[in-house]
């Protein structure tokens, strides 16, 4: 898409198009999904450099607003891909804030029951 912005593997869009679908069907499921998705380390990390990357491209824009914000930093050449890459990248950014809200639980709940011990 752009410079320093890496693509992602097949195994990795496929696993954001099924959360995607998920997420629509049942919030719940998603982010039990989102989850289990940290304990795959090397698909976990992949997504994780992408969203990186992305911020270091576009700054932390949230994509679920569109593209209209950033299209001035891309090549005019260039817009349509960001158009296109834009559902994708919102769906990383997503993934990487119920994440980033699950591993927030986690580590409240592990430091809630060592203050009770």
């Amino acid at each position: 898409m752009g410079t320093g912005v890496p693509a992602l593997s097949p195994e990795a869009l496929t696993q954001l198009e099924r959360m995607e679908k998920l997420r629509l069907a049942d919030p719940a499921a998603y982010s039990t999904e989102a989850a289990m998705l940290i304990g795959r380390a090397n698909l976990n990390a992949e997504i994780e450099r992408f969203r990186e990357a992305v911020e270091r491209r576009f700054g932390d824009h949230d994509f679920r607003k569109g593209v209209e914000a950033v299209e001035r930093r891309v090549p005019a050449a260039e817009r349509e891909k960001l158009a296109h890459a834009a559902p994708r990248i919102a769906a990383v950014q997503r993934l990487g804030r119920e994440q980033a809200h699950i591993r927030a639980l986690s580590f409240n709940r592990s430091r809630n029951q060592g203050m009770t011990r």
